[in-house]
């Protein structure tokens, strides 16, 4: 796994990821498989989205480009979404959070809209001559 780190900066101050070669499950400190620190109200926002609390998905882009985050909420784009949940939509994402958010949103794209090809001719459903 390569090494990544995501970071948000905002007026409130900066907070910050970093992946783990080897993930910990009981460090300090430890969410999604890393090491998430930086001013200590922002990195309680981020944890309790990461935790399950609210919201389901977050607006990345606009006019209507939502990111809906896991059920797990550990990856790379969950953490990038939830630090644009703590800044309020006031700051600046890294680019390595804008790259992990680009990368689900492509693989979610490519899971809903990849489906099995029905034979030529035949309604969906329906058997075979």
């Amino acid at each position: 796994m390569a090494t990544s780190t995501i970071t948000f900066r905002t007026d409130r101050g900066m907070v910050a990821y970093s992946a783990m070669e080897r993930p910990q499950p009981d460090a300090p400190g430890g969410v999604a498989d890393g090491l998430l620190g930086g001013e200590p109200s922002l990195v309680a926002i981020v944890r309790e989205v990461l935790a399950g609390s609210l919201p389901k998905r977050v607006r990345i882009a606009e006019p209507n480009l939502d990111y809906v985050f896991t059920d797990s909420r550990n990856t790379l784009a969950d953490v990038a979404a939830a630090m644009l949940v703590a800044g309020n939509g006031r700051g600046r994402l890294s680019d390595a959070g804008w790259d992990a958010l680009d990368a689900a949103m492509a693989d979610r794209q490519a899971r809903t809209t990849t489906a099995p090809a029905e034979p030529s001719g035949q309604p969906r459903g329906a058997d075979p001559v």
